[in-house]
């Protein structure tokens, strides 16, 4: 009878927790607040299930003299579970760090995934995609072979954008923020700096001839996409 009952309070935890998870799914778009608990629930079903296991445990071996061993064993086991789960991604960012040597501003493709490192944590490393994205990557899949492939700045193009702006201030203080706004994108190569040349001015507009360095065509049209929209004539 003790069996029975722990089974169906095993089957009603889990259909609460379905029925839950999805109401906060479908909610979720329209209500903020929910996108956070909806990230936290993988947190909420673990903890509610270690609860259930010693409700369990307790249920069925409270009778038993081994029981006190029982419950010791188990949070021994939690205990351990937990700090594999904190620690793995600290572990394996050691082990990952000692085979490679990976530096901020590197390019690396992980998988189908290519991008500039951003930044690198204890726990994962976080890069800009080809497509402005920031992604974070634990250390735990980058040392399950996810990396297949690395470029480096030796490949890096050079390229020309027109760029056409209007006279709101001195040519020179414009050149200065374009200038700023190449070597601060994680697109170009921060190694060779831009080179801006006048190419046509007058009295409402003035033409510049931008020469940036990136790795590729992606690349490049992030960058031009970025300086017409910081810079460029908005089109009515």
């Amino acid at each position: 009878m003790k069996i029975v009952s722990v089974l169906l309070a095993g089957l009603a935890v889990y259909i609460v927790l379905k029925i839950a998870g999805t109401i906060i799914k479908k909610g979720a778009p329209g209500y903020p607040y929910l996108k956070g608990f909806l990230k936290l629930m993988p947190l909420v079903e673990v903890i509610l299930w270690i609860a259930f296991v010693f409700w369990a445990i307790r249920a069925l071996f409270i009778d038993v003299s081994t029981y006190p061993y029982i419950i010791l064993g188990m949070f021994l086991i939690t205990a351990m579970l937990f700090v594999w789960f904190v620690f793995r991604d600290v572990f394996a960012g050691v082990i990952f760090r000692a085979q490679n040597d990976l530096n901020i501003g590197d390019f690396i493709k992980i998988g189908d995934l290519s991008g500039q490192i951003k930044s690198i944590h204890l726990t994962h490393l976080e890069i800009i995609t080809d497509n402005g994205q920031n992604l974070k990557i634990p250390n735990t899949r980058l040392n399950n072979n996810l990396i297949s492939g690395m470029t480096t700045p030796e490949g890096i193009e050079e390229f020309t954008i027109s760029l056409q702006v209007k006279n709101n201030e001195a040519h020179a203080e414009t050149e200065e923020k374009i200038k700023y706004e190449i070597v601060n994108s994680p697109w170009c190569n921060y190694k060779n700096p831009p080179v801006i040349k006048l190419q046509n001015r007058n009295t409402d507009f003035t033409t510049f001839d931008i020469l940036v360095y990136t790795l590729n065509q992606k690349h490049l049209r992030i960058v031009e996409k970025m300086l017409n929209e910081k810079f460029g004539i908005k089109k009515a």
